[in-house]
């Protein structure tokens, strides 16, 4: 069940855009507008488990309560409760409730028998005994270990944390073409890639004969030798979708009458490879779209409940509204165009959003340059626009895993050379050696993201601490990992020097800071400073 905007709403944002029409259009103009109204009534979504599969031994629902906002972000939900009924495989209902803890609210069913149970959540505020939204679904509930599971089955565990054959693995990915430079990529920390073209997937030297299932399997077979993940993109596979050569490319590609079809008959063939991640379905596909892509998701996890769902999306203010279309969030915020210095609020917006959802999230952090896109017209406007620095992306990277995130998919592997490769910046573009210097700055990424796993894999994730900042903004949070030991991270959001002071505690050890932003001026007592955006972490010495 799924609500629709009520006049009143429908009223007002009307008269919004009336009065914004001479206002310069772009892609992100309405996040930019501080509206000060909801569009519609607050709405329920079930974020955990995810894949539709409910451990018998665990037992736990998590729900989401979300609302459109555009000033400030959606507010606690502190009049809130949701009842959930329960009937499980034999027959017998099962009733709990639950408040809202600001946007999340639990129950535990114990002791289910394994098999399809339906769920019906009603969202409830104050003692109204009409809900205000409904939310019904099934679940298959199962045991913890399931037969016939295949190879690299990949889930997601309360925790947000990504699990390969049941154990935590962090992806650390790029988003590719169909076909890109294999080798480089190999070489590198990396460990999956996001291939826009996965229906055409295929190895560089394979030559594109038309047989685009050989191919891509011979692909995802190179990928599972070298230890590397796919997650194949089903994002073109819409009646709604505005790139309609793609959609008709995917359907003659490996057949079906409709874009369902053809996705049912993808996630058969290649759903049991031990290289597939994930399934990539909405590429920043907007709220209004919403239904079919909920509809997407919902057959993808009944044909294929071995592989999440995995979405990206821009419009900060809808995004916790569209939790019911994916198992994962992801975000792109792209901040770094012309400005010196820089400033990173946009993916602070991002990662209030993705905390607003409730959902387990991935992040796709900025690796290219704006002028690509920007002065693909101009050509001579490119030099206008710069890449982003080691410094920057590191900022960008550390910012948002403090916040939480438990994955990161970079944007874009090809970005990275469009600059020597595009004829229309050929005069202005970066050379080839210039963008292959930027690839082993974009390499020490991965590094450092492997180097610090276990930490942004621990079951606790961040936990924030004070920073006492005198001017700017920054964040810092610290994590444990298994054994106990600390690590820290700190970002600046910029563009000004934040003088920010963090102060350890009493029975810390010994700490080093890594990236020349840190200082220590007293014993546990840290200086953190830098304009711009930059990333630090203490480590233990």
């Amino acid at each position: 069940m799924e609500r629709r905007l009520s006049t009143h709403a429908c009223a007002a944002f009307l008269a919004v855009l009336l009065a914004t029409a001479s206002m310069p259009c772009h892609g992100d103009f309405i996040e930019n507008l501080k509206l000060k109204f909801s569009f519609a009534d607050p709405e329920i979504a079930l974020v955990y488990p995810t894949q539709g599969r409910l451990r018998a031994s665990e037992g736990l629902l998590r729900f989401n309560v979300a609302q459109v906002r555009q000033s400030g972000g959606d507010t606690p939900f502190k009049k809130y409760h949701v009842e959930v009924t329960l009937r499980d495989a034999k027959g017998e209902v099962h009733s709990a409730s639950s408040e809202f803890d600001g946007h999340r609210a639990e129950c535990v069913f114990e002791g289910l028998p394994e098999g399809l149970a339906y769920v019906s959540a009603r969202l409830l505020k104050g003692k109204k005994p009409e809900p205000v939204d409904l939310l019904e679904q099934h679940l298959e509930v199962v045991g913890d270990t399931v037969a016939d599971t295949p190879k690299g089955a990949c889930t997601v565990d309360r925790f947000g944390r990504t699990l390969v054959d049941g154990k935590p693995f962090l992806p650390i990915g790029l988003y590719t073409g169909s076909c890109g430079d294999f080798d480089l990529i190999f070489n590198s920390d990396f460990n999956c890639i996001m291939a826009y073209g996965s229906y055409a997937l295929r190895l560089p030297a394979d030559k594109d004969e038309g047989d685009y299932l050989a191919a891509a399997m011979r692909a995802l077979d190179k990928l599972e030798e070298n230890g590397f993940k796919l997650i194949f993109s089903l994002k073109d596979l819409y009646d709604f979708n505005p790139f309609q050569d793609a959609t008709r490319a995917f359907m003659k590609a490996y057949g079906g009458a409709s874009p369902e079809e053809t996705a049912i008959r993808i996630a058969k063939i290649f759903g049991r490879h031990p290289a597939l991640l994930a399934w990539y379905l909405n590429d920043e596909i907007p709220l209004a779209n919403r239904d079919g892509v909920i509809k997407l998701k919902s057959m993808m996890n009944s044909v294929d409940p071995y592989h999440p769902t995995w979405a990206t999306l821009c419009d900060f203010a809808e995004t916790p509204l569209m939790a019911r279309g994916h198992d994962i969030i992801g975000v792109d915020p792209y901040p770094i165009m012309k400005d010196k210095p820089a400033e990173q609020s946009r993916c602070v917006d991002a990662m209030d959003a993705v905390e607003r959802s409730g959902q387990a999230s991935w992040v796709v952090p900025q690796i290219f340059n704006w002028g690509i896109y920007r002065a693909r017209k101009n050509p001579s406007a490119y030099p206008k626009y710069h890449s982003p620095t080691l410094d920057q992306m590191r900022g960008l990277t550390l910012y948002k895993a403090l916040r939480g995130a438990r994955g990161f998919i970079f944007y874009s592997f090809y970005n990275i050379f469009s600059p020597s490769n595009m004829k229309e910046f050929k005069e202005y573009g970066e050379s080839f050696e210039e963008c292959l210097g930027r690839w082993e700055d974009v390499k020490q990424l991965a590094t450092l993201l492997k180097s610090i796993s276990p930490w942004l894999l621990s079951e606790k994730g961040p936990e924030k601490v004070e920073l006492k900042v005198e001017d700017g903004r920054a964040e810092a949070a610290r994590f444990l990992d298994e054994k106990g030991t600390p690590l820290y991270l700190i970002a600046n959001v910029g563009p000004d020097d934040p003088m920010a002071i963090l102060t350890l505690p009493e029975d810390s050890p010994k700490m080093r800071a890594c990236f020349g932003h840190g200082e220590e001026i007293s014993p546990g007592v840290w200086k953190f400073s830098g304009e711009d955006i930059w990333g630090e972490m203490l480590l233990p010495e």
